[in-house]
Formats: C-alpha cells, sequence, structure tokens
C-alpha cells in the first residue's frame, strides 16, 4: 500500500489531447511532501537538540516525569495531552531503563515538536487520498502558524490538540456514508480524548460538532444505524469536550487560563501592542475574504476565490508573525506570551470552519477545487510559511542556545546562590525567575554530570522563592541529580504555628500532642509517644498546624499535587499550586482557623472549613496572620508585590505601604496582646509597624 501510494504520488498524470504533464495533484502532493520531509529532516532535529521545550515551565514538567515516572498532571482540562506527550519518556525510563538526562531530555522534546508533524501529515494524507487536495493548503499553513507560536511554549500542548483536531476534522469532511470498521475506531477514540485533551476544545470542540452534524444529517436514513450511533456520539464527545475547557477558562481556580483570556480581551494597549492590532486585524479580513469567497456563486471566478483563500491566509497571518515576534518586547515574558495562547485557540479553530464551509460549498455548489491558479497560490503560501519558519526556528535556537551557554557559564563561575541581578543574564528575555531552579538542576544533568554547585535567585523579584519545588523531588538522585542543600533559599510562611519543615499538633485526638516532620525522601512522618507514622511518600514543600474546636488537623502543601488535610485519613482541599499560605482565626465567632492561600494568577483565597472564598484578585508573594489589635480575630498581611502591602481586617483591604517587602514576619515581639510587622525593604531597611504607624529600623522610610 505504502509503495502503491508513493508510486501514485510521483506519477505523472497525462491530460486528453495533451502531451504528458505533471499534475495539479502530483505538484502539490510532491510540493506538501517535500516540505514535510524538509521540516522533519532539518528543523525538527535543530528544535531537539537545543532543548527549547526546557524555556518557562517545561524543565519543571520534565523533573516532575523524572520524580514520579509517571506523566504529569498539571492541568485537569490537559489530561490526555499530559499522557500522549509524557508517556514515551515514561516507558523510557521504566522499559528501557534510561538514566541519561540528555538522552531523555531528547525524548520528551522530539516527543514534543514531532506529534504536531505526524499530525499534519496524517490529515494531509487523507485530504489527497480523499481528492479534496486544495484543503491540504489551510492545514500546512496551520500547521506553521502554531509551530513558530509554540516554538518555545511548545510545553503549552497546545499543538497536541490541533493535530487531533485536524485528524478528526479531516476524517470527519471526507468519510462517506458508511464508516468502515477502522474509521469508527478511530472517531471514536480520538473523540473521547478531546474530552481532557486541552483547554483549546472550548473553541475546537464546536468546529468538530459541526462537522459531525453536518456528516450526520448527510448519511441516508437507510445506512448502518452504528455509523449513525458512532456520529451522534462524536457530537456529544465534542461539546463535552468544549464545557470541559470553558470551565477550566472561567473557574476561578484555575488562574492560568482564566488569565490569559482576561488579558487578552482586556488588557491590550493599542500604543505598544499597534503592531499585534494591526497584525491581527490583516488576519480578520484575509479570512472574511476566505468565507466571502465559499459563500460566492459557482464559476470560473469563484473556483479561483476559493482556491485564493490560501495565500490570504498565509498574508494575513504572516504579517501578524513578523510584526509579532520583531516588534513586540514582551514576546518571551510570563505576561507577554497571553496573546498568543489566545490565538492558538483562535487560529486553527477559525482555518477549521473555514475549510468546513469550503468543503460544504464544494460539494452543494460543484466548486472544483482542481483550479490551476489556486493550487500554485497555494502552493506559494505553503512555501512563503516553510521558508519564514525555517528562519524563525534558526533564529530561536541561535538565542536560545545562547542564552543557556551563558546560563551554564554562571554555575560553572559561582557557587552558593546566584543572585540573578548580579551577573549578564539580568537582562536576558528567556528569564522566568520561578522556572530557573528546575532548569538550572536540568542543565546540571546534561552538563555538569548531574552535580549542581548553584541555585539561582532573583533579588529583583519580591515574592517568595522557594526551592522546596526541587527538594520535594526526591527521586532526581536516580539520574544523577543532586543538589547543594546549602543553596536552599526559602520565602517566609505566616507564623501561626505554620512551620517549613515541622508542625505540632494533637493530630490524632488522643490529647496528647504530637509532631510531624518531613524527612526528605522519606516523606512526611508523625512521631508519636516514641513511635513514628508513616503518613505520605512524598516529601511536602510545608507543613503546619490547622485548630480549632474540632481539634487539630495536619495542613501539607504537597506543591503541584495540592493542598492537604490529615486527621486519620487523607482530605484534598484544593488541587492547585499554593503561592504562599498561612493560618488565622479570620473569621469571627467560628472558633476554627481558617486557610488562606495566594494562588499565582488567581489571587487570595479563604477556606473556611467547607469552601473556597476569594479575599483578592490580585496575586500575594507574601501572606501572614496575626492578630493586630487585640479582638481575637487574626488580621492578614499580604504583600502584593507592586500594590505594596495591605492589611486585611473586619472583611475589606486597607493600604499599610505602596512599597512591596524583600521579607516580612507578623508577630507580637513585645508582647502587649497586638502582633507588629516587621518589614525588610530593598534598599530601604528594616521597618517595624504597629498601631498603624511605621517605625524605622533601618535606613530609609517604605514609602
Amino acid at each position: 500500500m505504502a509503495w502503491a501510494f508513493l508510486k501514485n504520488l510521483f506519477s505523472p498524470e497525462p491530460r486528453a489531447n495533451q502531451a504528458p504533464l505533471i499534475s495539479i495533484r502530483t505538484d502539490a502532493q510532491t510540493m506538501v511532501v517535500g516540505v514535510l520531509l524538509l521540516q522533519a529532516l532539518i528543523i525538527f532535529p535543530l528544535q531537539v537538540v537545543s532543548h527549547k521545550f526546557l524555556f518557562a515551565d517545561g524543565a519543571h514538567f520534565f523533573l516532575g516525569v523524572l520524580n514520579n515516572q509517571a506523566a504529569l498532571r498539571f492541568d485537569w482540562s490537559r489530561q490526555f495531552a499530559h499522557y500522549i506527550v509524557h508517556t514515551p519518556l515514561v516507558l523510557a525510563i521504566k522499559l528501557l531503563d534510561l538514566r541519561a538526562i540528555d538522552t531523555l531530555s531528547y525524548i520528551l522534546g522530539g516527543t514534543l515538536h514531532l506529534i504536531p508533524l505526524l499530525g499534519v501529515a496524517v490529515a494531509a494524507l487523507i485530504f489527497f487520498r480523499s481528492g479534496r487536495r486544495e484543503f491540504v493548503f489551510p492545514l500546512i499553513v496551520s500547521y506553521f502558524y502554531l509551530s513558530i507560536n509554540t516554538s518555545f511554549y511548545i510545553i503549552y500542548e497546545a499543538h497536541v490538540a490541533v493535530a487531533v483536531f485536524w485528524i478528526l476534522l479531516s476524517m470527519l469532511i471526507t468519510a462517506g456514508d458508511h464508516l468502515s470498521t477502522r474509521q469508527r475506531d478511530v472517531l471514536l477514540l480520538l473523540s473521547f480524548l478531546s474530552i481532557r485533551l486541552h483547554e483549546s476544545f472550548v473553541l475546537l470542540g464546536p468546529v468538530l460538532a459541526l462537522a459531525a452534524a453536518i456528516k450526520y444529517t448527510g448519511i441516508r436514513r437507510r445506512a448502518c444505524l452504528l455509523d449513525r450511533a458512532v456520529i451522534l456520539g462524536c457530537i456529544l464527545l465534542y461539546l463535552a469536550s468544549s464545557i470541559i475547557s470553558a470551565d477550566s477558562i472561567i473557574h476561578p481556580l484555575f488562574q492560568y487560563n482564566r488569565d490569559a483570556l482576561i488579558s487578552t480581551l482586556t488588557g491590550f494597549d493599542f500604543i505598544h501592542d499597534r503592531a499585534f492590532c494591526a497584525s491581527s486585524l490583516v488576519f480578520a479580513l484575509a479570512l472574511a475574504g476566505m468565507l466571502t469567497a465559499a459563500l460566492s456563486r459557482p464559476g470560473r471566478r469563484t473556483n479561483r476565490l476559493v482556491s485564493f483563500y490560501s495565500f490570504a491566509l498565509a498574508v494575513g497571518a504572516l504579517a501578524w508573525l513578523s510584526a509579532y515576534a520583531f516588534f513586540s518586547e514582551d514576546l518571551f515574558s510570563p505576561d507577554g506570551h497571553y496573546q498568543l495562547r489566545f490565538l492558538n485557540m483562535l487560529v486553527p479553530a477559525m482555518i477549521g470552519l473555514a475549510v468546513l464551509i469550503l468543503d460544504h460549498s464544494r460539494s452543494t455548489r460543484r466548486v472544483d477545487g482542481r483550479d490551476r491558479t489556486g493550487a500554485k497560490i497555494g502552493g506559494l503560501a505553503v512555501l512563503m510559511f516553510f521558508l519564514w519558519n525555517g528562519f524563525f526556528q534558526v533564529f530561536a535556537c541561535r538565542e536560545w542556545s545562547g542564552y543557556l551557554r551563558m546560563f551554564v557559564k554562571e554555575l560553572d563561575q559561582r557557587h552558593g546562590v546566584i543572585d540573578l541581578a548580579e551577573t549578564p543574564m539580568k537582562d536576558a528575555k528567556f528569564n522566568w525567575t520561578y522556572a530557573l531552579p528546575s532548569l538550572s538542576v536540568v542543565l546540571s544533568g546534561i552538563y555538569q554530570q548531574g552535580q549542581m554547585q548553584s541555585m539561582v535567585i532573583d533579588s529583583r523579584w519580591s515574592a517568595p522563592f522557594r526551592l522546596a519545588d526541587i527538594a520535594s523531588l526526591p527521586n532526581l538522585a536516580k539520574y544523577g541529580l543532586t543538589y547543594t542543600a546549602g543553596a536552599a533559599v526559602s520565602g517566609p510562611l505566616g507564623p501561626r504555628d505554620f512551620g517549613f519543615r515541622q508542625a505540632f499538633g494533637d493530630f490524632d485526638g488522643d490529647g496528647a500532642k504530637e509532631v510531624a516532620v518531613a524527612l526528605g525522601t522519606n516523606g512526611v512522618w508523625i512521631l508519636d509517644k516514641g513511635a513514628g507514622i508513616h503518613l505520605s511518600v512524598l516529601d511536602p514543600q510545608s507543613l503546619g498546624t490547622l485548630g480549632g474546636r474540632s481539634g487539630d488537623r495536619l495542613l501539607v502543601d504537597f506543591g503541584a499535587r495540592g493542598i492537604w488535610l490529615w486527621r486519620g485519613a487523607w482530605t484534598q482541599i484544593s488541587s492547585n499550586r499554593a503561592w504562599c499560605l498561612t493560618v488565622g482565626q479570620v473569621v469571627e465567632g467560628s472558633g476554627e482557623d481558617q486557610v488562606v492561600a495566594g494562588f499565582r494568577r488567581s489571587g487570595v483565597w479563604m477556606w473556611d472549613g467547607l469552601e473556597w472564598s476569594q479575599l483578592s484578585g490580585h496575586s500575594a508573594g507574601q501572606l501572614c496572620a496575626e492578630d493586630a489589635d487585640g479582638d481575637g480575630i487574626d488580621e492578614i498581611a499580604g504583600d502584593f508585590e507592586d500594590l505594596g502591602l495591605w492589611l486585611w481586617k473586619d472583611g475589606a483591604w486597607s493600604t499599610l505601604t505602596g512599597r512591596n517587602a524583600r521579607s516580612m514576619s507578623f508577630s507580637d515581639i513585645d508582647g502587649d496582646g497586638k502582633a507588629e510587622i516587621i518589614a525588610g525593604f530593598l534598599n530601604g531597611g528594616v521597618w517595624l509597624w504597629e498601631d498603624g504607624a511605621w517605625v524605622m529600623i533601618g535606613a530609609k522610610p517604605p514609602g
């Protein structure tokens, strides 16, 4: 079959009364196959060997898979995407017993970049075999568009969803009145995966549901009932995937997706983002022209207009990419990629919708998709995108490789804790501070034989920077990865019996207090009357005591695995990673401690024993809870970074100072029954806050 396809692919197709010439179909297939082969043989290896997947969260995800030897679950709406991406790496570890960090990194990087390439190849083959050759052009444009945008954010995994989306759409468009057993099986499997594949299915799901609905109405009534049931089941699965994805975006606790949408819709600065806005308008006009061509009356002019959409789409998207890549200052920053994330959902969905409309126009209006001029223009569009993608990938790999070399050089030359602000790296656009510990560990395994002598911080970033994320991965030693314990840095946690590595309380209700400790690779233990009780094999970020009338409960922050309580059995109160955490009796008359947690994107939340309620939509870097006025009710002190220090009292926030603190503590240091705040400020000294006023302990006032 493969040989027959290749023979048919490159064979000339003579026309009547004409000398044998290579047909348009052959030209298009040859061009597409050549482009994909060049992408696979040149660009793909370059992407893998440059380790670009380590950017942003990539290094942290990589270490998580190594430590757990299982697929990492970062976002519940991406559950199946994580399984697809991480399974080859997990199999290499478990079945092949691979331990070389460089080899394992190539496996994960190769998987991330290979999946979209395979997806577009399969979809292109389906379109070619069904005679819908004109649809290959937007398919390739969509692939290169996403390839450029996710070049560094490949860990974002939108490309997995789009690859599955195009395979499903091509199958639904090209399927006949009767589905083969193989078609039914593949459709159901991929449709089931779409339920929790990626949040981008909030837009991709409805497009697939529309395609399936069109196919359902087109199946003859006398057709197999099983086929109709399969298509109907696919429609329900696509709608379910869209609902689940929408929930992951609008739910307040899923802060990353929510912020990406809000920032994109409300965060435009038309002066700073003028290139982004202008080029997006060009793309929208190109898409509108394409749809207009699809809905035009049939005729030779319409044939060319229908084919012309490939070129218009390429020009619009190319204009957007070039303007945004070269003129936006925030392309590589933690906040600057929000527009990219949103458009990586929107653009493939719009291209897919246009293809669906064109197919409907093709079948109902007898539009001839074999227009020779249109094929040439479509091929030119794909060639333009291929050349642009190649240029961008070479440029990006060169930039990232230079950054890694600079990073490794600093690790070699310095010992202890590296302050990024004191190194030549301080102005590098790739610096995502919270990801630097994981990146330093991975690079030590790739370039330094596993022994990491340094940890990395950035004194310009005020939020607590805890390297417990690394210490909580005890299985890294299996891969020869070690880290210097003395280099660990932790941001301050609120007092209130909330320890970093230990907690005290009557956790079993026997009237005697126990001590809970975190023993590194040995997990969490409770020492009770001289005996040890093993509670968990995981090494938590922090332990604390949640007290009250109902008794003491052990509060454990397991990082990416969420926040848990233990009193005879484990209970999870949040599946999200807490950025900072404290405990206090904040609710008057409750007689119970409440958990107050700061989440990186969704702000500050309080758990009252039953449910979470939001106290602030802004992210806090530090939180502390104590009684500041002696009324028996705790107040919450929060450092909101650029917004300064604030105090939560009587259900409202009040500002303490407009400057953010490097460190903060909340405790009654003079024994008067009222807690004071002690805060240290960058270049501002140490200050004490009491009874509404700041008292200078250091050199300069805080604000």
